[in-house]
Parts: C-alpha cells; sequence; structure tokens
C-alpha cells in the first residue's frame, strides 16, 4: 500500500491509502473501520482519513492525531 501511494497526488493519499488497506485486511478476515476527520483549526478547511482495525490505527496514524474524527464507516 505504501509503495503503491507514493505514486498518487499527496492531497488523496490517506483515502487511498485506507480504502487499500481495508481491502487487505478484508481479504484476509480482519475486519476494520475507515475514520474521517477535519483540522477545526484549519482554514480553508482540511481533512484526513485513517484506518483502524480493532484498537490499532492502520493507516494515517501520525497525521490523525491534529485531526477530530466526524465519522467512521
Amino acid at each position: 500500500v505504501r509503495l503503491l501511494s507514493r505514486m498518487l497526488p499527496e492531497r488523496s493519499q490517506c483515502l487511498i491509502c485506507g480504502i487499500a488497506a481495508k481491502r487487505v485486511l478484508a481479504r484476509r478476515g480482519f475486519g476494520s473501520e475507515l475514520s474521517f476527520g477535519v483540522n477545526p483549526s484549519s482554514t480553508p478547511m482540511v481533512a484526513h482519513a485513517w484506518l483502524i482495525a480493532g484498537s490499532v490505527i492502520v493507516t494515517g496514524r501520525d497525521e490523525s492525531r491534529n485531526f477530530e474524527e466526524i465519522v467512521r464507516l
């Protein structure tokens, strides 16, 4: 997932990585949830996506600290 994400525009990496990792985990029988958040102190609004499996943040962990979760799917 990380290798392929290097070929994508930076603005879409978090969402694409999250979706790809979710599919990889699902194929191996693991459940996960894709979280979406916004940075409330950023103008214009900045969004981020990260993947959670159980209590582990699989993708987007470092950046997720700066974002307030608005939905988890």
